[in-house]
């Protein structure tokens, strides 16, 4: 008799650590059956970009869910009716779950396919004030995605897409936002060959698609206070499976959008024992729209000064001077100030995204212009984030 309590104490243990485990995997269970509703057994490849498949457009523009990365970037100018000046970057990563792992654990067992993420910056160039924000959410609701039969990404309330010819940007958060129509001003390019980028032996292959001129405007808002705004605008896409090398430590690029309507993209991928890759390639895009690579030593990118972040403690290079011989041009490359860090605490990354501007000479003729430059790998290695 006296053993009974003890051989029930034992039962009810035994009872309450299984009830225990049938609830701490339900969860799981329900992310599995929902995976498995989802067909997600089925999508575990992954597709790559290869320069015997050309892009597509307008196609090309949606989302492409069987590639690991996509982003939809927008970068501008802009100036409102009472003078003041601003840049603005606007940006979705679209981030594909399956096969990815996290400290050896399997996560795509624990979340949904895609993940979103989107980057809102405004650079007050007038008064040198830059504000950012970033907004993260699993793709697991209606109020989240990327289509893939029409251009139209979205997380929450903000979004791009387009009307007609029209791109419709949008995103707020109340303190700073940004409502903005641009329309192209020049057809699509479609850097390297048919629009597969190589980007040399250190860099990520990728299918590659920007509209470099963008004429437009809408509203800004800043510390809640909205005002109306004018400006140019540019817009990359790009989309790829590749991961970076280790060997790789970042890179620095270029978006210039001169006054002789000619614009170029160029970058450079730099390595981890601190050297520069000779093979990367650019592209130069005249005011009829046609455009053409050009690879180094076609152009040389030379930094001229540097700043030490007071937040994230990265040295980044600020001012550069970028030489096209055979056209020939020289550019000098300014920031319109230099505190246009992005420190994104929830996508849990750091790089330098910022407004420019350009002076110089091209082809003998003095050339004016507007940039953003994106730095890159300055506070970790990029091979780390991705």
């Amino acid at each position: 008799m006296g053993d009974q309590p003890r051989s029930f104490g034992r039962k009810a243990a035994k009872v309450f650590l299984w009830i225990l485990i049938v609830l701490l995997a339900l969860p799981v269970l329900g992310v599995g059956y929902g995976i498995a509703k989802r067909g997600l057994h089925q999508q575990e490849y992954l597709s790559y970009p290869f320069p015997q498949i050309p892009v597509v457009l307008p196609r090309d523009f949606a989302a492409h869910p069987d590639f690991k990365n996509e982003w939809w970037y927008y970068t501008g100018h802009l100036t409102g009716a009472d003078g003041r000046r601003y840049g603005f970057e606007l940006t979705f990563f679209r981030i594909r779950t399956v096969n990815m792992w996290h400290k050896h654990v399997p996560v795509w067992w624990f979340m949904y396919p895609h993940g979103l993420v989107a980057h809102l910056a405004i650079s007050d160039k007038t008064n040198k004030m830059h504000y950012a924000i970033d907004v993260l959410q699993k793709n697991s609701k209606d109020n989240v995605g990327a289509a893939t039969d029409a251009y139209h990404v979205w997380l929450r309330d903000w979004y791009v897409k387009a009307e007609g010819a029209k791109h419709h940007l949008v995103a707020s958060d109340g303190r700073i936002g940004v409502d903005l129509v641009f329309e192209p001003q020049k057809p699509p390019t479609l850097h390297g060959e048919h629009g597969y980028h190589w980007k040399g032996v250190d860099g990520i292959p990728s299918y590659y698609i920007s509209f470099t001129r963008m004429e437009g405007g809408g509203t800004i808002t800043l510390n809640g206070r909205s005002s109306p705004v004018t400006g140019l605008a540019w817009m990359d896409h790009e989309y790829s499976s590749f991961r970076p090398k280790q060997t790789t430590q970042g890179w620095d690029w270029f978006a210039i959008q001169l006054d002789n309507r000619r614009e170029v993209m160029l970058y450079q991928m730099r390595r981890r024992d601190g050297s520069v890759s000779t093979d990367s390639t650019g592209t130069l895009v005249e005011p009829d729209g046609a455009s053409r690579s050009i690879i180094m030593p076609e152009y040389q990118i030379r930094s001229t000064g540097s700043w030490t972040s007071p937040t994230s403690h990265g040295q980044y290079p600020m001012g550069w001077t970028i030489t096209l011989p055979n056209v020939p041009a020289e550019l000098t490359v300014t920031p319109s100030f230099e505190a246009q860090e992005m420190v994104m605490d929830l996508s849990d990354i750091t790089y330098w995204e910022g407004a420019c501007d350009v002076r110089g000479t091209w082809a003998g003729r003095p050339v004016t212009g507007l940039a953003y430059t994106e730095l890159t790998g300055y506070t970790q290695p990029v091979a780390e984030r991705f």
